[in-house]
């Protein structure tokens, strides 16, 4: 009787992704290692029985993916084992197999292209991506695939979207697919339920509403997209990519950046929010953590991702000065970026504040970010933190005027750490150190903003 036994590829860390491998086996009669084709992170991968576990306490994983993974490889299982069946010992050799794990995962015997969705799970994988980028990437992805299944449902019932065959009018096609891609659920609602049944929006909810997106959007997704076709350019699964001569256009960023001003920061610091609420009193102790975390954030200027992360080790002393030290996760693998800020005496006190408080070890015992950041929109309205900024409506691309309180989140407490240093020493490469960008980063100048002080201040220095 046959038996399939499952490895990881390799050892890697429990974040990232690994190829589980096939051993079949059955008796002395063949034994053959196989490929696949199926990723999943070492840390959902029980290596002793050799079975996907979902873990649903490790922070940021993707629950649902790791389903479906289960589900794929359960049904890869059944199908190689009902094809040992449905043969003779002596015709079962694993070029057979390999044929059978080929035609699961929809590669096209024509071409011997992979599919979409199989290429940019390779993508992922092989490329390294960090956590908080493998979301989007998957986000992207399951455009693309929704954009496929809606032209063969109203177009042309043969259209494939596999990356041999695509060409620079579907590219253009996908793109005002992209964004129509709300309208177009109202005008065919029927086709939808179908269309998110199969491939899930950004929120992972069958049948949710698709929301109109900004050009931001769209650049970025289409790059993503353009990132999946250049890397089946370098395996050679095509000689070109349909993206070229194509111009995605460049995200757009048209008001200044959001951050606190030193005093707004020092307000909501020394607020006494026990007093403050006066008529409700639940859960304050929750928000002082949480007012406590935002004011440690806005000094060290790190991300929620990386905030949730830190514990007594990233602190290190150099020459008597205290340093917070660390990797941020969003680009770990991408550069060899490391941050390190100089801990500020009231960032140091809000550490010994919590010492030892956190079960898990860490310095801060973090709640979830959505959590948090709808947390922060409380604390700053008590704290009357509401002075009206220029935001762009994601619908309308048109500036809007809203206040801090209804936009507050936890990436306002780095932009905040960000602009007000650049306004003291206006040096990118310097403050890059500390926020964890890399030099000449475009994403770093979105978050400072040049003062008109500052521009006086140049001016007098000829």
């Amino acid at each position: 009787m046959a038996t399939i036994y499952k490895t990881l590829s390799k050892k890697t860390d429990a974040t990232q992704k690994a190829q589980i491998l096939l051993r079949v086996r059955n008796g002395k009669d063949y034994d053959f290692n196989l490929k696949s084709g199926l990723f999943v992170t070492a840390d959902n991968f029980n290596t002793k029985s050799g079975e996907i576990v979902i873990n649903r306490r490790k922070l940021g994983n993707d629950i649902e993916y790791h389903k479906e993974v289960k589900k794929r490889l359960d049904d890869l299982c059944t199908r190689i084992l009902d094809t040992i069946n449905d043969n003779a010992k002596t015709s079962i050799d694993k070029k057979l197999l390999e044929g059978v794990i080929a035609a699961f995962h929809n590669i096209q015997e024509e071409s011997g292209v992979k599919s979409f969705s199989v290429i940019s799970e390779e993508f992922i994988a092989e490329k390294q991506i960090s956590s908080s980028h493998v979301k989007d990437i998957r986000c992207a992805a399951r455009v693309a695939l929704r954009f496929e299944m809606f032209k063969r449902e109203t177009e042309n019932k043969a259209f494939s979207f596999s990356v041999d065959k695509v060409t620079k009018d579907d590219i253009e096609d996908l793109i005002s697919y992209f964004k129509n891609e709300s309208a177009l659920q109202s005008e065919y609602p029927e086709i939808f339920k179908r269309i998110l049944a199969a491939y899930p929006n950004g929120k992972g909810k069958i049948g949710n509403k698709i929301q109109q997106r900004s050009n931001n959007t769209l650049v970025k997704k289409m790059e993503q997209i353009r990132s999946i076709f250049n890397f089946a350019v370098e395996k050679e699964y095509i000689k070109e990519n349909p993206f070229n001569g194509i111009n995605l256009g460049k995200e757009s960023y048209k008001t200044e950046p959001i951050y606190l001003t030193l005093e707004e920061r020092d307000t909501i610091a020394s607020a006494d929010l026990q007093s403050l609420c006066k008529n409700n009193k639940t859960h304050v102790h929750e928000l002082e953590l949480q007012k406590d975390i935002f004011i440690f954030q806005c000094y060290v200027g790190c991300r929620v991702s990386d905030l949730m992360r830190f514990t007594p080790d990233n602190i290190t002393a150099n020459k008597g000065i205290q340093i917070l030290a660390y990797t941020p996760q969003k680009t770990a693998n991408e550069t060899e970026i490391h941050a390190r800020v100089p801990l500020h005496p009231k960032a140091l006190a809000l550490i010994e504040k919590y010492k030892g408080v956190d079960l898990k070890g860490r310095l801060f015992p973090c709640i979830s970010a959505q959590k948090y950041n709808k947390d922060l929109k409380r604390i700053f309205s008590i704290c009357e933190i509401t002075r009206k900024v220029e935001v762009i409506n994601p619908k309308t691309g048109e500036i809007e005027f809203k206040p801090l309180n209804e936009i507050a989140s936890s990436h306002l407490a780095r932009r905040t750490f960000i602009a007000n240093l650049y306004t003291k020493v206006q040096d990118p490469t310097l403050i890059g150190k500390m926020s964890g960008h890399i030099e000449g980063s475009k994403a770093f100048t979105r978050y400072r903003k040049i003062e008109d002080e500052t521009l006086n201040g140049v001016i007098n220095l000829i």
